[in-house]
């Protein structure tokens, strides 16, 4: 026997929602992975932390824009406040 048309529809949408989400979180899980990667390569100096902070700026660009479609605006608010907390850092050493 057929099941409702209201019903699938309804299962389709916590489909899609349940599947959004642990994207999500799989992917904040790989992120987290990936800077756990690079704190050897920025404690080597300076050149370490400019090539770590090219390559953490690349993968939320690319995520922000293939994935959830805010490449720039993300990109922007990154930037900005990666160079507030360098401020902040200066100033408190």
């Amino acid at each position: 026997m057929a099941e409702a048309p209201l019903w699938i529809i309804f299962e389709m949408i916590i489909y899609f929602i349940k599947s959004t989400i642990e994207a999500v979180l799989v992917l904040g899980s790989m992120f987290l992975d990936l800077l756990r990667s690079l704190k050897p390569v920025s404690a080597t100096g300076i050149f370490g932390i400019i090539v770590s902070f090219i390559i953490i700026i690349a993968v939320v660009y690319f995520l922000g824009k293939f994935v959830f479609n805010i490449g720039k605006s993300i990109i922007l608010l990154f930037i900005v406040g990666a160079l507030i907390f360098w401020i902040i850092l200066i100033s408190l050493a």
